[in-house]
């Protein structure tokens, strides 16, 4: 079994590697915003076949439902008030020019 640490070590040095291939990739709006759906299908997927059924396992279903309501206001009110969470994608929503280099 693979400690904590070494797992987040792992996926900050992924994460690190996908960002700098997908900066230096320098690609054009529709293939950025093919690859934005593809990682929020991922992650997406990652959360109803995974966290969902471990979290409706140690908890009723009331209060999983009560943390999903709670965390998608409040990404709502920080992604609207505060600052937007992917510039990318509020890009490929308003101006296709504010994506490229």
């Amino acid at each position: 079994m693979i400690s904590p640490l070494w797992q987040v070590v792992a996926a900050y040095l992924f994460a690190l590697a996908g960002g700098s291939v997908s900066t230096s990739l320098r690609l054009k709006h529709r293939p950025l915003c093919a690859l934005i759906s593809l990682a929020a299908g991922t992650l997406l997927g990652a959360t109803l076949f995974a966290i969902a059924p471990e979290s409706l396992d140690t908890t009723n279903w009331w209060g999983a439902l009560l943390a999903a309501a709670t965390g998608y206001v409040l990404f709502f009110f920080i992604s609207k008030y505060v600052h937007h969470v992917c510039p990318a994608c509020a890009a490929s929503h308003f101006d296709a020019d504010a994506t490229r280099h």
